[in-house]
């Protein structure tokens, strides 16, 4: 969860000091971590000057740290952070344009504005059941205009 804090704050602000702790940590890694036969493995104390192996690489290590190392390390532009979240595994998942038009603008999009965003979401194969879809986004945008439920409140 470090890399990725890292990784989003330097994507956030562009700040280098983001990338030159993550880098320490890469270093980190490499001196303590690296197997000589291939791969890395965890420690069984990371608190022991010498590191003592616990002898298993976990599935999160490739998944998640090296992702995110990758990330921070590589042009600014790859998997851009407007247009993508990522799960808890780091797996990017594309922002669908019916959640995007809240966050573009900063609020919930009155039910006759959707009309553009519904236009995006229509012509997209594959998605199943597109009436009740937007049936149940155009009440949950309706729920959300609840002063009880949400108050939109511009800066």
């Amino acid at each position: 969860e470090t890399v990725e804090s890292l990784f989003v704050l330097w994507r956030q602000t562009a700040d280098e000091r983001y990338r030159d702790w993550a880098w320490e940590i890469f270093l980190s890694i490499e001196r303590h971590c690296k197997i000589a036969g291939g791969g890395y493995s965890g420690l069984k104390d990371v608190t022991k000057r010498e590191a003592v192996h616990n002898g298993k690489m976990e599935s999160f290590f490739t998944a998640e740290t090296l992702k995110y190392l990758f990330l921070l390390f590589g042009s600014g532009d790859v998997i851009p952070l407007e247009e993508y979240v990522f799960n808890t595994e780091a797996h990017p998942l594309k922002i669908h344009p019916e959640y995007r038009a809240g966050a573009e603008f900063g609020y919930v999009p009155e039910p006759d504005e959707l009309d553009e965003v519904y236009a995006q979401w229509m012509s997209i194969p594959g998605v199943p059941n597109k009436a009740v879809v937007r049936k149940r986004s155009l009440a949950r945008a309706h729920l959300l205009r609840r002063k009880d439920v949400l108050t939109y409140h511009p800066t």
